[in-house]
């Protein structure tokens, strides 16, 4: 049920401009411990594109890469 209202939160943001936050990697987490790895790393993805306006979503590259493989 909690990763429903994730989905749906970042579905409903998607176009939005919001600041990198520690969290993320939290809610990666719980994707992952779900068995949703893809949706993991569909979101992973999803937030590295947000670089051009927050640099500090760099920081989830290396879950990025660790999800790839």
């Amino acid at each position: 049920m909690l990763l429903f209202v994730f989905d749906k939160a970042f579905e409903l943001v998607q176009e939005e401009k919001f600041p990198y936050d520690k969290q993320y990697i939290e809610v990666i987490d719980s994707y992952v411990k779900a068995n949703r790895k893809e949706d993991a790393l569909k979101l992973v993805e999803s937030l590295l594109q947000r670089q051009s306006y927050h640099k500090k979503f760099r920081k989830l590259e290396p879950i990025r890469e660790k999800l790839l493989t």
